[in-house]
């Protein structure tokens, strides 16, 4: 993806990611702000990754106890969600609470999931001055996992509606992955697979944890164009946002220090 030129750009549509979410494939967030790039030119993507110690990552369940280990699962779900953007042509953008994967002062930043979220938008609407609009796609995660506080969406609620005279709209999504199977343990618990196997033969799920049938990505009035299988994602042309000093993706052991010092 292209950058536009910073005077055109009136809307950005920020994905953010976060533990629970690391994918491209049914995501309604990202599937929405692709439909809204693509269906005004003026309109560029920024997707995002914050790893902060004090909201999110310190609630990640069992951290405490397996903090190498979720590290390692942490970092290997960046780089399997960077390859899936960059089938799209874009970048993931990763921050933390410690800046130690930026190179530029003015989007580091320390503290909350809100507070680097604001510092990172901040930069943004300095650096594009025509800018009207951001729009903040985050996954709900449900009750349950929100009061874990795993996810950034719980952490956005009271996020600021205007910035600098720009309008931010913070949305959330839910998640459908696990629907057929969240249904039929209700519905038919006794049939319900008893191993993983089965689990992946009665739900068509390949071993890397996808379904095997093309589906269209999120919600129902995305183009025909984008369209999600096991190999990736295909798009016409979008616009996107990049940051320069954000585009690196920590170490394993960068996020094993981030995690040790959260908890």
């Amino acid at each position: 993806a292209e950058p536009l030129p910073q005077s055109s750009i009136t809307d950005i549509e920020v994905v953010l990611f976060g533990t629970g979410d690391f994918r491209t494939t049914d995501h309604a967030g990202l599937s929405s702000a692709l439909s809204s790039s693509m269906s005004n030119d003026r309109t560029a993507i920024l997707p995002l990754v914050i790893l902060d110690t004090i909201n999110t990552l310190p609630n990640i369940p069992m951290v405490r106890s397996h903090t190498i280990d979720t590290a390692s699962m942490i970092s290997a779900s960046l780089n399997s969600l960077q390859r899936g953007l960059k089938d799209l042509g874009m970048d993931l953008h990763v921050t933390t609470s410690s800046g130690a994967t930026t190179t530029s002062e003015s989007t580091a930043g320390s503290g909350t999931q809100s507070s680097l979220l604001d510092s990172i938008l901040s930069h943004v609407v300095e650096q594009n001055p025509g800018l009207e609009k951001v729009t903040i796609h985050a996954c709900d995660l449900g009750a349950a996992d929100n009061i874990i506080g795993y996810g950034p969406f719980q952490h956005l609620l009271d996020f600021p509606t205007e910035l600098k005279d720009v309008t931010v709209d913070v949305r959330g999504w839910n998640c459908d992955l696990r629907a057929e199977p969240r249904r039929d343990i209700y519905t038919n618990g006794k049939e319900f697979p008893d191993v993983h196997g089965n689990y992946l033969m009665k739900y068509d799920v390949n071993m890397e944890g996808e379904s095997d049938s093309v589906v269209v990505l999120g919600i129902a009035d995305t183009p025909n164009s984008i369209i999600s299988d096991t190999k990736g994602v295909m798009t016409n042309e979008l616009s996107c946002i990049n940051i320069e000093g954000l585009t690196e993706l920590p170490s394993v052991e960068e996020i094993t220090k981030l995690l040790c010092s959260s908890v």
